[in-house]
């Protein structure tokens, strides 16, 4: 973790390396906790409340079989994007997470994301209550917009 204060003399503030992270991913930040994302599915939520001296508060093992792209955070909600494989079809899909209990994260609900053969979430964006999301799969490239104000707080 970097302090940024001071562009010009960034000093390195700490270093926090769990067992639980294999191939760390995607970082996301909200008030006192991070959110980390690794390739082997897992997602961990670190409390960076003392930050000389953050700690694992909780790791969640899920189904992003491959490469986390992207972590939003918006309310009680994560929304990752991820590119999905099984050795012969790579389909992506946006997860939404609910974090209102930081101990014990649930993925509420999962969206494909359109392809024949190969898509990948590429990029997360949240403008009030409007989930931008960008991909791209075997043909094209382009970007899907969710509303998700319909999500319960």
């Amino acid at each position: 973790i970097i302090d940024s204060s001071e562009l010009e003399h960034l000093t390195l503030v700490t270093t926090f390396k769990p067992d639980s992270l294999r191939n760390l991913s995607k970082v996301c930040v909200k008030d006192s906790l991070a959110y980390l994302c690794d390739s082997k599915g897992s997602l961990s939520i670190v409390n960076i409340k003392q930050i000389s001296n953050p700690h694992l508060q909780s790791v969640q093992n899920f189904s992003f079989r491959y490469h986390p792209t992207s972590i939003v955070l918006k309310g009680n909600y994560a929304f990752v994007g991820t590119e999905e494989s099984n050795n012969v079809i790579a389909s992506g899909k946006l997860f939404v997470v609910n974090v209102s209990e930081p101990s014990s994260p649930k993925i509420e609900k999962s969206y494909g994301i359109p392809g024949d053969w190969y898509s990948a979430a590429t990029d997360i964006l949240i403008l009030d209550s409007l989930l931008f999301m960008s991909y791209t799969n075997d043909v094209i490239r382009g970007v899907e917009v969710y509303n998700i104000s319909t999500l319960p707080s």
